[in-house]
């Protein structure tokens, strides 16, 4: 159903509906390439697709917009995606919210303390290596560690998400 010309009808019964502002659905095999795809929809404007599998089962539906992030990278045009947090956010002249993926080589910068980057390569090693162990999700540990204190504020699939830093002995 082509919405644009559904809101056009003067008259929305079936017939006028079905002839006027349906147009024929655009059934495509797994195996398609990207971009022979692509430009058959582009072609026939129709900005979505079945995808059949060799069997002819439904195997999902492919969106115009999904062939344009395959071929050019990320779009990131959906009003309700969230807004990436910085790594390092600072709070106060001695505390950080870190993020658990923030470089440790940065993560130092930041801090002003000499921390292991050669043996981590992100804040969340880090914590992990002065915990010895990976939380479950939901724990909140507290771990001190090269000078700071940080208070693990979430934990999800195993992954440190984000910490509150703070240099030990100094107050904001």
């Amino acid at each position: 159903l082509c919405t644009r010309e559904y809101f056009r009808l003067k008259q929305r019964n079936r017939e006028s509906v079905m002839e006027k502002a349906v147009r024929p659905v655009q059934f495509v095999p797994e195996t398609i390439r990207a971009d022979i795809l692509f430009h058959g929809m582009k072609k026939s404007r129709n900005h979505f697709a079945v995808v059949l599998d060799e069997y002819g089962g439904m195997s999902g539906i492919v969106t115009m917009n999904d062939l344009l992030e395959q071929l050019v990278g990320d779009l990131e045009d959906d009003e309700t995606a969230p807004i990436e947090q910085p790594p390092i956010e600072v709070i106060g002249t001695a505390t950080w919210r870190i993020q658990g993926s923030a470089l440790l080589v940065d993560v130092e910068k930041a801090t002003g303390r000499q921390l292991p980057a050669d043996r981590y390569d992100t804040f969340s090693g880090l914590v992990f290596g002065l915990l010895g162990a990976i939380p479950k999700d939901g724990e909140i540990p507290i771990v001190e560690g090269y000078g700071l204190k940080i208070e693990v504020e979430e934990i999800q699939d195993h992954r440190l998400q984000k910490a509150i830093v703070t240099i030990i002995g100094e107050r904001d």
